[in-house]
């Protein structure tokens, strides 16, 4: 079974109104007008929109008896070169302390997501799962919940500690403990940048006390997908404050169109690490570019 199998009735009915556009005209015009309105319905965004039919264009001067099928294999292996970028190493040494920080705003899953990936992650590192959201007030009772139930340690903090006092006793009891990877929870907020800049700030300098050479340090945004390609200006406002290094996209199980996947992995040339498929903790798996396009296209 492919990576999205149990969406296929839903999402291969966007891609099939395009594979079926290559079926029904030879005007070469006709095709590119209609395919540039279908991708962007699909949530692929302009700039990856624009992109992609500018390549199908050249490609259609310089190629001999060009045909419409001919025209949607080279979209098929432009869509392939781009995801195939994000390759979501998520491979750590393990004789060093390592660090994620997980970010996103209130409502996408993030609390959540961190549960179901310590749960993965604990069957190969010793793992620690640091409250460092005490902005919000049921973020640490929720994590608490969660961290029981998947069987990891939580360092939490009050709502009288700075982020970055919760991020420096995580790492203490990590380093004192043996514990080698660190889950972090961050503050959920957009509406003051600059405040959250500052806290993020003085949680790296936390983080960079502890971590080796040879320790990672990854910062992994939480996006809801059902928003489509309205998580473009959410991620670009993130990616400035702090240096993106993966994604996390939940609810996937609501989504019939997963153009924003392509588009978000082309303008950001950021992987998407994990998929949330649903409310249970083991709802999730590794995103892989190529059954991602298998099952895209229903192949």
């Amino acid at each position: 079974m492919g990576l999205f199998s149990f969406l296929k009735n839903t999402t291969s009915n966007w891609w099939s109104n395009i594979k079926n556009l290559f079926k029904s005209t030879s005007d070469f015009d006709e095709i590119l007008d209609s395919l540039e309105e279908m991708l962007m319905l699909g949530d692929v965004g302009a700039e990856t929109t624009d992109e992609l039919l500018s390549n199908l264009k050249t490609f259609i001067k310089n190629e001999k008896e060009c045909t419409a099928d001919k025209i949607y294999q080279r979209l098929i292996e432009l869509i392939d070169n781009i995801v195939s970028i994000s390759q979501p190493k998520c491979d750590y040494p393990k004789n060093s302390l390592n660090v994620i920080e997980i970010l996103g705003i209130n409502g996408v899953g993030k609390t959540t997501s961190i549960a179901k990936i310590a749960n993965i992650f604990k069957k190969e590192y010793n793992v620690l799962v640091g409250g460092a959201d005490t902005f919000r007030a049921a973020a640490g009772s929720q994590l608490e919940i969660l961290c029981n139930r998947v069987g990891v340690k939580l360092v939490c903090g009050n709502d009288k500690e700075s982020p970055s006092t919760v991020a420096y006793r995580t790492l203490d009891f990590a380093k004192a403990n043996d514990y080698n990877l660190i889950i972090f929870d961050t503050a959920g907020r957009l509406h003051n940048k600059l405040n959250l800049m500052r806290e993020l700030e003085k949680m790296d300098k936390s983080v960079d006390k502890f971590i080796t050479d040879e320790g990672v340090v990854e910062k992994w945004l939480v996006v809801d997908g059902t928003m489509g390609q309205n998580v473009f200006t959410q991620i670009e406002e993130f990616n400035k404050i702090a240096n993106l290094t993966g994604f996390i996209v939940t609810k996937t199980d609501s989504i019939s169109k997963f153009g924003f996947i392509i588009g978000v992995i082309n303008k950001f040339k950021i992987p998407v690490k994990y998929v949330g498929t649903g409310e249970g903790i083991n709802d999730i798996m590794i995103f892989d570019p190529k059954l991602f396009v298998k099952d895209l296209l229903g192949r």
